[in-house]
């Protein structure tokens, strides 16, 4: 057997494929989504709540949520229930809650949906379901919303009668707290 290379096919085939693979290339490229999957954070809204006008942010929030794709309305109606419940509308914050999907939800988004499910079945006396919306890892929760699901956490446990829970819940609750604090 002879083994010489035919040079000739060889740049003919590169020659009529460096055009295919090149449109391929672009095509690949041009199809890449460029929008981020989750939706950035309401700025308006934002503001509003750390201002404490809990209503209007729950307002932007709900202005957003109808404008949004399907898969990011969830965190918009999450954020809206959030910002309604801090205004003490219970109602409202329960009707936006109910329209979220769970499932498409990540991240602080997820977590929020958690917590005011659980308020909302803990304030219902069904603390046991409760329960199993506040598992999450201590470290996984939001700095900003600890005590609160700390809180949620106790009076779920204490409405559930589950004491051996309480009681872990209780001492590690103090051992974030200052002496002063304790007191």
């Amino acid at each position: 057997y002879h083994l010489t290379v035919n040079t000739g096919i060889f740049s003919m085939r590169f020659r009529l494929l460096a055009p295919a693979l090149i449109l391929l290339v672009i095509s690949a490229c041009a199809t890449v989504s460029t929008s981020p999957t989750t939706p950035a954070k309401n700025a308006a809204a934002e503001q509003f709540l750390r201002d404490g006008k809990f209503a209007e942010a729950a307002r932007a929030y709900e202005a957003e949520a109808a404008v949004l794709k399907v898969s990011q309305r969830d965190a918009a109606l999450v954020r809206a229930a959030y910002a309604w419940e801090k205004a003490d509308d219970k109602n409202k914050a329960r009707a936006l809650l109910a329209q979220s999907q769970r499932r498409k939800l990540a991240g602080d988004d997820a977590f929020m949906h958690d917590l005011l499910n659980a308020e909302f079945l803990i304030a219902d006396r069904r603390a046991s379901e409760a329960v199993g919306l506040l598992k999450q890892n201590r470290d996984a929760v939001p700095a900003n919303d600890r005590a609160r699901w700390s809180s949620a956490r106790l009076r779920a446990f204490e409405a559930a009668g589950l004491n051996f829970d309480l009681a872990i819940e209780q001492s590690q609750r103090m051992e974030g707290l200052s002496a002063k604090e304790r007191n």
